[in-house]
C-alpha cells in the first residue's frame, strides 16, 4: 500500500559520552568495521559513513537502520542529500542505532546516479576501542510496491582511516656503546608512516674486565705482572704508603698488547708495607677508561 506521508527531515542525535578525548598517540586508536574493511581512526578525530545507491527503479519509499557502537562514536550530523524534504528519523533515542526511511509518493526518487547518497552521517571519535558499522536494508520500494533491494547497489564508505596501526616496524639511531660513551638501543620507527612507536633506552659503556696482577716487592722497588685484558692498551698502578698515594701508568706497546702478560717494575723512595692495586686501561687520543680495579695487594719494601 502506498504511503502518503510528507514530512519534515529530523536529525537523530544519540547521546553519548559528552567529554572528547584529545588526539593522541597511535595506541590511542578507535578500530571501526564496515564490511571486509577495517579502518583506523585517531581519539577525538572526525569521520564520515557515506552510503550510495544505485537502482534503475524510481523510488517511492525505503526503511533502514544504520548500526553503530555509540561508546567509540558520538553522532555530530545526519545527512540525506537526495531528499531532504522527505526524509527523517522516525523514532528517538535509539542506542546504538540510527533508524530514518522516506517516502515520496509523487514522483519517486531516482537514484540511478553513481554518486547518489541514500545517507551520510557524521560521528566523533570519543575513545579508543573496537566497533561495528552496518547497514539494515528492511523496506525500499519502486512506485508500483515491488520490492527493490535486491536488485539496487549499495556501496558503503568510510573516510580513510587517520591512525596508523604501526604494523612493520624498523630500529633507527641505533648506536653501540664503547670505553668512552654510552650506547643507545635505537627507536622502533613505523615503516608506514615514520612515527617512532617505542623510544630507545641508554646502555652502559663498556668496561674492561679487571686484570689479574702478581705484586712484589723488591730493594726500592714495587714489580707487577700484569695479565693481558681485551682491548687494554696498558695499566695504571696505584701504591699507598701511610696516607700518601701515588700512581705509575704503564703505556704498552703493540707487541706487549699481544702478549699474554707483562712485568713492569717502578721505584720508590721509601721502604716500607704498600698497599697496590691495579686497573686496566685503554686510551684512544686524550681519552682514557679504566677498569676496576684489584683488590689491594700488600708488599713489604726494603
Amino acid at each position: 500500500m502506498k504511503k502518503t506521508l510528507c514530512v519534515i527531515l529530523a536529525v537523530l542525535m544519540l547521546m553519548g559520552c559528552l567529554s572528547v578525548a584529545s588526539v593522541g598517540a597511535a595506541t590511542d586508536t578507535a578500530q571501526i568495521k564496515l564490511g571486509s574493511n577495517t579502518y583506523n581512526y585517531t581519539v577525538g578525530s572526525s569521520v564520515e559513513y557515506t552510503c550510495y545507491l544505485k537502482s534503475s527503479a524510481t523510488i517511492e519509499n525505503g526503511q533502514f537502520t544504520i548500526h553503530y557502537p555509540s561508546s567509540i562514536l558520538s553522532v555530530s550530523a545526519v545527512e540525506f542529500p537526495v531528499a531532504t524534504d522527505a526524509m527523517y528519523n522516525y523514532k528517538e533515542n535509539l542506542v546504538d542505532k540510527i533508524k530514518f526511511n522516506f517516502s515520496n509518493v509523487q514522483t519517486g526518487y531516482n537514484f540511478n546516479l553513481d554518486n547518489a547518497v541514500l545517507v551520510n552521517v557524521k560521528f566523533d571519535v570519543l575513545k579508543a576501542g573496537d566497533g561495528e558499522i552496518s547497514l539494515d536494508k528492511e523496506v525500499m520500494c519502486n512506485i508500483n510496491d515491488i520490492d527493490v533491494i535486491k536488485t539496487s547497489t549499495f556501496t558503503e564508505k568510510m573516510t580513510e582511516s587517520t591512525a596508523c596501526l604501526h604494523r612493520t616496524g624498523t630500529t633507527k639511531n641505533a648506536k653501540k656503546a664503547t670505553y668512552f660513551t654510552k650506547g643507545y638501543t635505537g627507536d622502533k620507527v613505523c615503516s608506514e608512516c615514520g612515527e617512532v612507536i617505542e623510544k630507545g633506552k641508554s646502555t652502559d659503556k663498556k668496561v674492561l674486565k679487571t686484570p689479574k696482577v702478581t705484586v712484589k716487592g723488591a730493594k726500592k722497588a714495587i714489580k707487577v705482572t700484569y695479565n693481558k685484558v681485551k682491548d687494554a692498551t696498558g695499566f695504571k698502578v696505584t701504591y699507598k704508603l701511610g696516607k700518601k698515594t701515588s700512581n705509575e701508568t704503564f703505556n704498552l706497546s703493540k707487541k706487549e698488547i699481544k702478549k699474554s702478560s707483562v712485568t713492569k717494575s717502578f721505584k720508590v723512595k721509601k721502604a716500607g708495607k704498600y698497599k697496590v692495586t691495579v686497573k686496566a686501561l685503554i686510551k684512544s687520543g686524550k681519552k682514557v677508561a679504566y677498569s676496576n680495579a684489584t683488590k689491594a695487594v700488600k708488599v713489604k719494601v726494603k
